[in-house]
């Protein structure tokens, strides 16, 4: 039910949000940064993610053929050509897991976040009181008038059940 009228429900606290808003945008324009850009992925960053699994998929498809070749016939000479394949790939694969990792780590120490300046703290606490005041707005003009009328429908409708 809430998520349907979920609109209505923000509504009743639309101008404490576009406070927070407001404040939230002057603190990050007073750090200098500038807001994260969703959806563009770097060419390194799509490597990253895709070596790993292709790597993988590559190694145990080789290695299965190659085995599986062995196992059918011993006197195939294609069968070590695709195991030493398959196990290359495989060193290929933790390789390339290797780099992910220490490539996500330093993305993580990049972006940890640091601790504010005595100027910055302001601002942050700014920030922090506009959005608690729109939580309470939300909570006490949104969220709880519904919940109350909600708890009178079904209160209404279990007395219209009972009634003969």
């Amino acid at each position: 039910m809430a998520i349907t009228a979920h609109e209505a429900i923000a509504a009743k606290a639309a101008p404490e949000y576009a406070r927070y808003l407001e404040v939230r945008e002057q603190a990050r324009m007073a750090h200098g940064s500038e807001a994260p850009t969703a959806g563009r992925a770097s060419v390194a960053a799509v490597i990253t993610v895709l070596a790993p699994v292709l790597f993988g998929t590559a190694a145990a498809i080789f290695l299965l053929v190659g085995y599986a070749l062995r196992l059918a016939s011993p006197r195939i000479a294609a069968d070590s050509s695709l195991i030493t394949t398959g196990w290359l790939f495989a060193a290929g694969t933790a390789a390339s897991v290797l780099v992910a990792m220490i490539s996500l780590l330093l993305t993580a120490l990049r972006n940890a976040s640091v601790s504010p300046s005595h100027e910055d703290g302001a601002m942050t606490q700014e920030v922090a009181a506009a959005r608690a005041g729109w939580r309470q707005a939300l909570r006490r003009r949104g969220l709880e008038p519904f919940l109350r009328d909600v708890r009178k429908a079904v209160n209404g409708g279990l007395d219209h059940d009972r009634a003969p």
